[in-house]
Order: structure tokens, then sequence, then C-alpha cells
């Protein structure tokens, strides 16, 4: 759930509102790696990168469509992502339906320590993706170029404009960040659910 609450973080740090549909982003996550899964048979790890990069270009395009118009006016934005939830809500329950659906988890094992603790490899996976994605999100802000325009943005959106960053590019790509790691955090937590 880190990565969940990260992607909340950049995006509102970056853009400066509240996105209610962020999520949604969780939930359309977890029902792309479902679906390429269970219905396309894709392999759950490339399923996994696939919505997660997929959820990360819908955030894009929410972003361009309908944050960028109202960029500095929170009331109005806050309003159009309440919208957006019940958008994304309804167009799924049409989709989806509303009958609980059932997912196979790739990993069926169980790991010993000191034979007394049991955990589950399903666990065990979590921790291994999770970590080295936000260790590299970390990196990613603080030693990239692109990261450190993300950092001026959220700072001072008008003294990095000054500067020359583009902040609907930036706010672009913390919309993508953000919302890649919600449905990544979906996809490693599906398993687990069931």
């Amino acid at each position: 759930y880190a990565l969940v609450a990260v992607g909340v973080s950049i995006v509102f740090s970056i853009m400066r509102v509240i996105q209610f549909a962020h999520g949604h982003g969780y939930m359309l996550g977890a029902y792309g790696v479902y679906h390429l899964t269970v219905t396309v048979g894709v392999n759950y790890f490339a399923a996994l990168i696939v919505t997660a990069l997929a959820i990360g270009v819908v955030g894009i395009v929410i972003d361009r469509i309908f944050l960028r118009p109202l960029r500095g006016q929170d009331l109005p934005s806050m309003i159009v992502t309440l919208g957006l939830l019940l958008l994304i809500e309804g167009t799924a329950l049409l989709g989806f339906g509303e009958r609980d659906k059932r997912f196979q988890s790739p990993l069926d094992d169980v790991v010993w320590l000191f034979d007394a603790v049991v955990i589950p490899e399903e666990r065990i996976l979590i921790l291994v993706v999770a970590v080295p994605l936000i260790i590299f999100l970390f990196l990613f802000v603080w030693r990239t170029k692109h990261g450190q325009a993300m950092r001026a943005v959220a700072q001072d959106a008008e003294a990095a404009l000054l500067q020359g960053i583009n902040i609907h590019r930036i706010s672009g790509l913390g919309m993508f960040i953000g919302s890649a790691l919600a449905a990544a955090a979906a996809g490693l937590v599906l398993p687990i659910q069931v």
C-alpha cells in the first residue's frame, strides 16, 4: 500500500490536486492483471508490467483531458476528479460485472523461517517488487533531471516555469508514475486478496 500512498503524494505535490479517482487506478490495475492472466492467458509478471504501463498512460490521458484545463483551480479540479471517480466506477461495473472474480495465485508455496514462521511466497513477492520500486523512485526523483524538475514544480510551480520547466509535461509524468504505481500495487496484492 506504500506504492499507492507514494503515487498519491506525487500527484498532489506536483499538481496540487486531490485526485479522488486515484484509488480507481488501483482497481483498474487489479482488473487489468486479472483479465490479462485469466482471460487472455498472459504470464502474471508480464501482465503486471503491461497493466502498470497501461494505467500510467490512462493517468496521462486524465491529466491532459480533464486536469490540465483546470490547473490552478482547486475546487473545479476536485469536482472533476470526483466525477471521474463515478465515471470509472460505473464503467468498471458495466464492463466487469458485480460478481466476485477468482484469481489463481502464480505462487502457491510457502517459505519457512527458523521452522517456526511461515511466509507465503506472494508476500515475499510484494516485498521483492515494492521495495526496489520505491528505492528506484527515490533515486529517480533525487538523481535525474526529470526528478529534479518534479521537485521544482512541487516546491514552486511558477518559479519552475520561469526556469524553463514544462509544467504540463512534468504533471503528466507525475500522473503516469502515480497511476502506474497504484496499478502495480493492485497487481501485487491481487493474489493474496482471493
